[in-house]
C-alpha cells in the first residue's frame, strides 16, 4: 500500500549510501533496470530498497499514485465534486446533533387540494376515526395535534440498505398546515434528521400515512437502530391506504394517493416527478449532478403530505353520508365498514343514503341487503323482510349480479324457515340461493323444506 511504501522509504535514509566493505555487510550491488512492462507487474513486496535506492522507491511511490489518480478519474470528474448542497432549497440550521437541512411550506385556512379543502382534517371526529380505521385506538385523539409523515428513499423496497434522505412532515399550527421537509444534503448527515422526527413523534398525538405501517415507519425504525438514535414510542398509527381500499376499491381500479387524488379529490397533478425515478435522481445529485430534480422531489413530497390531509377530510365527511355528491358507492362501503365496526346506526343511516338516492340497480339492492343484516342482529324480523323484498325489488329480476340476487334470495329463505316460520314461502326462495351457497348446500336445504311441508 501507499501508506506502507512511505513507511519503508524512510527506512531508506540510512541505506541511500552504501555502506564501505568491510563493516559486517558487504557493498551494496547496482540495481538491475527491469523492462517497464515487467516492473509494472513486479509484485510490491518483492522489491528490494537495499538494491534499488530511494530514487527507485520514490519513484515507485509516485506510479502508484498516479494509478491511484487514473482509477478515480474513470469514475467521472462529477463524482470528485460531490452533491451541489448550495444549490438546494431551503436552510440549514444547527443543532446539538449537527446541520440539519430544513424546507418549510406552509398552507393558509382555505387552502384547497383540487375541490377538497385541507382545513377539515384538523377537527376530525377521533370516534368516527375510530369506526373508519377498524382501530379503537383512535377514540378521543386530538387530531389538531396529528403528524402527517412521507418519506422518500434511495430504494423503493426497503431493508437495512434503504435510506430516507427525505422525510416529510405536516402538522397544524393554528389554522396552518405547516409542511417540513428534512432533507439529507449527502449520505451519513441522518443523525441531526432522525433526532428532529423523534422531537415531532414526542408532539404528536397519532400518525397519519399512506402505506406508512408498512414501508415508511419500519424504515424509519431501522434507521433510528443503524444510527443510534433512541426512538421514541410511535403513537397511534392511522394508516389511510387500508382506510381508502375499503372504501375507494369498489370504483377505482387502483388505490395509489395519485389516482385517489384525481378521481376523488379532483387534483391532478402537472409535471410531477415519478416515484419510480426518485431514487436515481438522488444518487445522481450524490454524485455530482444537478441539485434541480432534488427541489422536484421535495415538491412531491409537499403534495403528498397536502393530499393526506385532504384524504382524511375527505372520508371523514364519507361518514356523514348525506352529501348528495359522494359517489353511491363510496356510501355502500361506508356502511360496509361501519357494520363490520359494529356500529349499527351508522350502518344503516349511510345504507339508508344509497336506498334514499338509488331506487334500483345493484346498488341500491345491496344496501338494502345490508339493511336487513343490521334489522336481522337486531332481532327484527320484520324489518328484515322489508328490507330483503325491497333489495330483491331493485334488482328488478335483472340477472346481471347474479351473486346478489341469490344472497337476498338466501336471506329471504333462512328469513321464512327459522324466523317467519313459513316453509312454503322459503322454498320459493331456496330454489334461488346458488351461487350465493353451493348445490349441495342448496339441495338440502330444498329438501328439509318440502319435508316440512310434507308432514304440514
Amino acid at each position: 500500500s501507499v501508506s506502507s511504501l512511505r513507511t519503508r522509504l524512510g527506512r531508506l535514509s540510512a541505506l541511500a549510501t552504501p555502506r564501505p566493505a568491510g563493516e559486517g555487510e558487504p557493498a551494496a550491488q547496482p540495481a538491475v533496470a527491469l523492462p517497464d512492462e515487467a516492473a509494472a507487474e513486479a509484485p510490491r513486496e518483492r522489491l528490494d530498497p537495499t538494491a534499488r535506492g530511494a530514487d527507485v522507491m520514490r519513484g515507485e511511490l509516485e506510479r502508484l499514485r498516479t494509478r491511484g489518480r487514473a482509477r478515480r478519474g474513470a469514475g467521472g470528474g462529477a463524482r470528485a465534486s460531490g452533491p451541489r448542497v448550495d444549490e438546494l432549497p431551503g436552510e440549514t440550521q444547527v443543532t446539538d446533533f449537527g446541520e440539519l437541512h430544513v424546507v418549510e411550506h406552509r398552507c393558509e385556512r382555505d387552502h384547497q387540494h383540487g375541490a377538497r379543502a385541507i382545513h377539515p382534517a384538523r377537527g376530525v371526529d377521533g370516534d368516527v376515526v375510530a369506526t373508519l380505521a377498524l382501530d379503537p385506538q383512535m377514540r378521543g385523539l386530538d387530531f389538531s395535534r396529528a403528524l402527517y409523515i412521507d418519506t422518500e428513499t434511495t430504494g423503493l423496497m426497503g431493508g437495512t440498505g434503504t435510506v430516507p434522505f427525505l422525510i416529510g412532515t405536516a402538522r397544524f399550527h393554528g389554522d396552518q398546515l405547516v409542511v417540513r421537509k428534512l432533507v439529507l444534503r449527502r449520505l451519513g448527515e441522518e443523525v441531526p434528521m432522525l433526532h428532529a422526527l423523534a422531537e415531532q413523534l414526542r408532539e404528536a398525538s397519532c400518525v397519519v400515512s399512506f402505506n406508512g405501517k408498512s414501508f415508511d415507519w419500519p424504515l424509519l425504525r431501522t434507521r433510528f437502530v443503524m444510527n443510534r438514535v433512541k426512538a421514541p414510542p410511535i403513537p397511534p398509527h392511522l394508516d389511510l391506504l387500508h382506510c381508502a381500499r375499503r372504501v375507494f376499491r369498489q370504483r377505482l381500479e387502483r388505490v395509489r394517493l395519485v389516482d385517489i387524488e384525481r378521481e376523488v379529490l379532483g387534483f391532478t397533478r402537472v409535471d410531477d416527478v415519478a416515484g419510480a425515478e426518485i431514487p436515481e435522481l438522488y444518487m445522481s445529485y450524490l454524485r455530482g449532478g444537478d441539485a434541480a430534480p432534488i427541489a422536484r422531489i421535495i415538491d412531491h413530497n409537499r403534495l403528498d403530505l397536502i393530499a393526506l390531509a385532504a384524504l382524511l377530510a375527505e372520508l371523514v365527511q364519507q361518514f356523514d353520508g348525506l352529501a348528495a355528491e359522494h359517489d353511491p358507492r363510496d356510501k355502500l362501503a361506508c356502511a360496509r365498514v361501519a357494520e363490520r365496526a359494529g356500529d349499527a346506526l351508522l350502518a344503516n343511516s349511510l345504507a339508508g343514503a344509497v336506498t334514499d338516492t338509488e331506487g334500483r340497480g345493484m346498488h341500491a339492492a345491496q344496501a338494502w341487503l345490508l339493511r336487513a343484516r343490521v334489522a336481522r342482529r337486531a332481532g327484527d324480523a320484520p324489518a328484515q323482510e322489508t328490507a330483503a323484498q325491497a333489495a330483491l325489488a331493485a334488482l328488478g329480476g335483472d340477472a346481471a349480479d347474479a351473486l346478489t340476487e341469490a344472497e337476498v334470495h338466501l336471506t329471504l329463505a333462512k328469513l321464512y324457515e327459522h324466523g317467519l316460520k313459513d316453509p312454503a314461502r322459503a322454498l320459493a326462495h331456496a330454489v334461488h340461493t346458488v351461487p350465493a351457497e353451493d348445490e349441495e348446500q342448496a339441495q338440502r336445504r330444498a329438501a328439509r323444506l318440502a319435508a316440512k311441508l310434507g308432514r304440514g
